[in-house]
């Protein structure tokens, strides 16, 4: 898969050690998958319980991507790096908030600047119109003045 091959490649070349993310179907869940392969630490942050979450970004998606998602958060969950937030219900604002402890957890991590922090954004270069996930990440990522990796879908 393209994808796979180009996170692969990216996580290798800038010597990835510790992946932060959410578990949404697609881009989320193969990051995590491709860490879990080349022995990278993955720290998962789900706005809601897994359940919920599983039912709200993961299985009302096109794709099977269910499989998958219990077997990682499973190994997640078994290293002891599975975040569930409390106090939110499915609304945007609930993956906001999830995305705002990404960030604050990758920042914790690093030793160095947020310049160190590396942010990397898999999608095909356009913002959709309306609420636009992976471009309001983008758009955090560069306020917080991480460095950003784009991974092209196309």
């Amino acid at each position: 898969m393209l994808v796979a091959e180009r996170l692969r490649g990216a996580f290798i070349r800038e010597k990835i050690d510790t992946l932060v993310c959410s578990a949404a179907c697609g881009a989320d869940l193969i990051a995590l998958a491709v860490a879990g392969q080349i022995s990278i630490r993955r720290r998962v942050i789900l706005p809601f319980d897994r359940e919920k979450f599983r039912a709200t970004s993961v299985t009302d998606r096109p794709g099977s991507w269910v499989v998958e998602y219990d077997r990682i958060l499973q190994e997640v969950e078994m290293a002891r790096d599975l975040v569930i937030l409390d106090g939110y219900d499915s609304s945007e604002e609930a993956y906001r908030q999830a995305n705002r402890r990404i960030f604050a957890d990758a920042l914790s991590q690093s030793i160095g600047t947020p310049k160190d922090v590396l942010s990397f954004v898999v999608w095909d270069g356009q913002a959709r119109s309306g609420s636009d996930a992976t471009f309001e990440f983008l758009q955090s990522a560069a306020e917080l003045e991480l460095r950003i990796i784009e991974v092209s879908t196309l």
